[in-house]
């Protein structure tokens, strides 16, 4: 592997790690019942919204100039989630 993947993979890795230990956090402070409305909840909720999260993936889908096969994949996909999410 070249330094470019390894630095690549290093960062996706301490992405999902840090993302695991909010999702981790935000059950937590559910369990406990803690207030959602100071700073630390309102920032736990929000990225772990997943609203916001399909709206990020699509973000970097767009940026990353993917296939047109790949888009059409997922069209493909989204049509049928859309059947079942009406039923």
């Amino acid at each position: 592997m070249n330094y470019v993947a390894n630095a690549g993979t290093l960062i996706v890795e301490t992405l999902v790690g840090l993302y695991l230990y909010i999702v981790v956090l935000r059950f937590l402070m559910q369990w406990i019942r803690a207030d959602f409305r100071n700073p630390l909840g309102q920032f736990i909720i929000t990225v772990t919204n997943p609203l916001i999260l399909a709206c990020f993936a699509g973000i970097a889908l767009n940026v990353t100039g993917l296939p047109d096969v790949l888009f059409n994949s997922i069209d493909i996909i989204g049509s049928g989630g859309l059947g079942l999410a009406l039923l």
